[in-house]
């Protein structure tokens, strides 16, 4: 079964429209259901913006050009963390896999193409824990760039996993107080991104509203991977000062989006990149969300 494509928007039309658009230019596109996520306004100054945004996938669900496409929509604010662990484990109990994006993404043509390879290419090791489409601007060899690396650094930049990975999350991080009092896990977990333990306790203070820093700890916990192409098959946008936490952050460093042939290897013969990805500059960048609640 093909994975569907889950996509979570709230109050940005013109970013969801982007979206969507590069979506549909990709190619395999009419094999997958789609599945639109529009989060209800936190309050009355969101509610034209969220309309509008309502007001344009009502029109593009009905284009023919994924196999099917599911609007679904809140009346009430659930917060983005609440929506995509609600919305994934939703549908990744039907279809057994999913790929998920957020309205503020840009994908090549080739992007859906390559994470459904992805997940077929990985389905048995149970030691990848995810598909990532985007990748950090690393210096590479030429005949590397149509390759993949592992990387313990997790990403919520347009990303795909398993049935079987995501039901052993555990939300509510009941082993947290252990782990607060442990300083030489707090140490490793830092060396895979530089400041996530912080990250994670301000989540546990009820400071942030984040499901990826609860995502990138169960990674940690479980030793997982996530497998990323050298050239990246997605960009942000959401820093040009529209977003609710990311506020205008032009100096961020994203690569173009490349459409460039892929090919896949075993986890064993991926070379692990997570020492660059957790001193990349960008990390300066995604921290700076976190900080700001990975929610909305």
């Amino acid at each position: 079964m093909k994975a569907p494509i889950l996509v979570f928007t709230y109050n940005r039309p013109e970013h969801t429209k982007n979206l969507l658009s590069s979506l549909s230019r990709c190619k395999g596109a009419e094999t997958h259901d789609l599945y639109i996520f529009s989060d209800g306004p936190r309050n009355e100054a969101a509610k034209d913006m969220v309309d509008a945004v309502r007001a344009y996938i009502s029109k593009f669900e009905k284009k023919n050009v994924f196999k099917s496409v599911t609007v679904l929509e809140e009346e009430k604010n659930k917060g983005l963390a609440n929506s995509i662990i609600g919305g994934v484990s939703k549908l990744i109990s039907q279809y057994g896999t999913c790929i998920v994006l957020e309205d503020d993404l840009y994908v090549s043509d080739d992007f859906i193409a390559y994470m459904q390879a992805g997940l077929d290419y990985y389905e048995k090791d149970k030691n990848v824990g995810a598909i990532s489409g985007f990748s950090f601007p690393l210096k590479c060899k030429k005949d590397e760039r149509g390759g993949v690396y592992k990387s313990r650094t997790g990403n919520s930049w347009g990303w795909a996993t398993w049935k079987y990975v995501w039901e052993q999350v555990d939300w509510r991080m009941s082993d947290y107080n252990s782990f607060k009092a442990d300083n030489r896990s707090r140490k490793r977990f830092d060396a895979q991104q530089s400041g996530i333990s912080e990250m994670l306790d301000r989540q546990m203070r009820g400071e942030l509203d984040s499901w990826a820093v609860r995502w990138d700890y169960f990674f940690f916990k479980k030793g997982l991977w996530t497998i990323y192409p050298y050239s990246s098959k997605v960009i942000n946008n959401g820093f040009d000062g529209s977003g609710t936490h990311c506020k205008n952050r032009k100096t961020l460093p994203i690569q173009e989006v490349s459409g460039m042939p892929y090919e896949f290897c075993a986890l064993d013969d991926c070379k692990n990149l997570t020492k660059q990805t957790s001193g990349n500059s960008m990390i300066k960048e995604i921290k700076y969300c976190l900080k700001k609640l990975l929610g909305r």
